[in-house]
């Protein structure tokens, strides 16, 4: 019998098993607390301060809506770039520059109501000048509604043109979530360059939405969904029945699936990058793929994962209790409107199990009208669906994407 080499003392597995559950456990940070930044004129400030702004250096910036500062500065694409704008002490504002690790000024110029004309950021050795795009790709509004009790905010981005914009709901994926993230702001971005009118929203209990995610089952988040989705329908240039959820990660996997079983008539659900099986088997799947990153023999494995995939789940007893066991196939297989279902082929060495993934759904594709349910799977990018090699969202997919909604709700590709 061959002698294994790298045992490690039980006793050491068990800690280790310990590290990787917190690695691994869903929604281990502390939710954050509804922004105080609510008063009238501080929305009024808000408001006019958001929107497209252009550089002397010729790049172009985007201010927005944050969920857990007033504003933030981002520029997308390749040089992305993502900053706070915050409060000052004398209550003006200060852009944090997170490249050149220093921190501006900011005043934006007062003149017409609804917006501002530009802005001049300036620090110890720089002025800086902008001036407000003149022919920006969509335009800005906050909005905020309510699914039952709780009340939600979020941001929505409009298209310009003169037609109803058909609309998409970001769903948010585990955890802290919330208009904040870049990736899922890239996302946005794209589809609102697109003509599509998106809301992207603070997850409940996050950012500026009341609420509480932790206690909250896959049928609540589908509620908040569906609420934004009323929401959005409701903005004058959105098409108020051609608006469809976009649901990443959990939210495409799970909460998507909920929101199917209400019964509501949706143009279109989308699940990126989210599991086809239940949160219980993706849980021991991540788990196994973790503990592999980090070294682990496989001959610990049988050992180590059943405890490290134990902890968080005692850990958020409750919401594994209410969720743990959700199975989205029931409501794949009873979907009646087009489906986008999106995996990154190396998700399968991270998040999701990919491979079962796919054989849970092909007999949901084979029962389906041809072209109602697609699946695509993209060689080389893992769970953030990056180009191989970069951290950059993968052009090809976001055309994807932009075309399929626009297919889905009537309109014609470019």
């Amino acid at each position: 019998m061959t002698a294994r080499t790298g045992r490690l003392p039980l006793a050491t597995l068990l800690v280790h098993c310990l590290l990787m559950a917190l690695m691994v456990a869903p929604g281990a940070v502390a939710a954050m607390a509804p922004s105080a930044e609510g008063t009238s004129a501080v929305a009024t400030e808000r408001s006019r301060a958001a929107g497209f702004y252009d550089l002397p250096d010729g790049e172009q910036v985007l201010v927005i809506f944050a969920a857990n500062s007033p504003l933030r500065v981002y520029q997308l694409g390749a040089d992305y770039r993502s900053d706070a704008i915050e409060r000052s002490q004398d209550g003006g504002l200060r852009w944090l520059r997170s490249t050149e690790g220093d921190a501006l000024d900011i005043v934006f110029d007062a003149g017409p109501p609804a917006s501002a004309p530009g802005f001049t950021a300036t620090g110890s050795a720089i002025v800086l000048r902008a001036e407000r795009s003149e022919n920006p790709a969509y335009s800005l509004a906050e909005v905020s509604y309510a699914n039952g009790p709780v009340t939600l905010s979020g941001s929505v981005l409009l298209p310009a043109g003169a037609r109803a914009a058909p609309g998409a709901v970001l769903v948010h994926g585990s955890g802290d979530s919330d208009r904040d993230n870049g990736w899922y702001l890239t996302i946005a971005d794209s589809l609102a360059r697109r003509g599509i009118a998106v809301l992207l929203p603070d997850k409940r209990g996050c950012g500026r939405s009341g609420g509480e995610w932790r206690q909250s089952s896959f049928d609540d988040f589908a509620a908040d969904a569906l609420a934004a989705a009323t929401a959005l329908a409701a903005m004058p240039g959105v098409a108020p029945d051609q608006v469809g959820l976009v649901g990443i990660s959990q939210g495409g996997g799970w909460v998507v699936p909920a929101a199917l079983d209400e019964g509501r008539a949706l143009p279109y659900a989308v699940n990126l990058v989210g599991a086809a099986t239940t949160p219980r088997e993706q849980l021991r799947h991540e788990t196994l793929q973790t503990l592999r990153q980090k070294g682990y023999p496989e001959w610990t494995l049988g050992i180590v994962q059943p405890v490290a995939s134990a902890i968080p789940r005692w850990r958020r007893s409750e919401w594994w209790s209410l969720n743990g066991d959700f199975d989205p196939l029931p409501a794949w297989r009873s979907a009646t409107m087009p489906v986008l279902v999106v995996f990154g082929r190396d998700d399968e060495h991270d998040n999701v199990p990919v491979t079962a993934s796919l054989a849970l759904l092909e007999p949901v594709v084979a029962a389906q009208p041809a072209g109602r349910f697609r699946i695509e799977v993209f060689e080389g990018s893992g769970h953030g669906l990056y180009a191989p090699g970069t951290r950059n969202i993968r052009e090809d997919f976001l055309t994807l994407l932009g075309d399929w909604i626009i297919e889905a709700t009537g309109g014609e590709t470019s």
